[in-house]
């Protein structure tokens, strides 16, 4: 029996690739399909993160909720045109707030985690594990090296930004090659599908 996501997993992958041929209906129709299959899923996500989070706290009696539920309803007062000003509060709130969350985390994580990670000890551990932390050592001060504009380029600075920049072109390419094999993957999985599609069609 052929499954019924079996087969639509096939159809749309068709329709998907009918695109490496040239532009056709059919793969617009797959991708338009796919954008409102991703709208509506986040709609529900939505509605259910509201339920959840809001609606069945302040049935419980946590009336606090109220305030954030009353600044998101404000929200809707941009498609009123008299009153779109009101929206701009509650914006301008969750801006501030995001960005005040968004510095807190990323300074730590983004700038005092990677120099405490930096900070490695090559002496007292196994010759490997030296050689690995010398490799971040250099690898982390050549490629910094290789952003100083502010200062005359010296001998020292410049061969520092040339190691720099080939740290720097391996890091991208182990990226890209990491992108490219989940892509890959995810490609493969894709014609596996279709082979057991065919297989379920054809009894094989």
């Amino acid at each position: 029996m052929v499954d019924l996501l079996v087969t639509a997993d096939f159809i749309f992958t068709i329709m998907i690739l009918s695109l490496l041929y040239r532009d056709n209906p059919l793969s617009r129709l797959a991708e338009n399909i796919a954008v409102g299959a991703a709208a509506a899923n986040a709609l529900v996500m939505a509605y259910y993160s509201l339920l959840s989070s809001g609606i069945q706290p302040i049935r419980a009696g946590d009336y606090l909720f109220l305030i954030p539920l009353m600044l998101g309803f404000l929200v809707f007062f941009r498609f009123y045109k008299k009153g779109s000003w009101i929206a701009r509060y509650p914006i301008a709130l969750f801006i501030g707030i995001g960005t005040g969350l968004a510095v807190r985390t990323s300074v730590e994580s983004m700038f005092v985690a990677p120099i405490k990670d930096l900070i490695r000890p090559l002496t007292g551990v196994s010759a490997l594990s030296a050689f690995n932390n010398l490799v971040i050592l250099v690898g982390t001060l050549t490629a910094l090296a290789y952003f100083i504009f502010t200062i005359k380029e010296t001998k020292v600075l410049g061969a520092s930004a040339k190691i720099g920049r080939s740290f720097i072109m391996i890091a991208l390419g182990v990226g890209f090659t990491t992108a490219l094999g989940v892509y890959l993957g995810s490609l493969i999985g894709n014609f596996m599908n279709i082979v057991d599609f065919l297989r379920s069609l054809f009894g094989i």
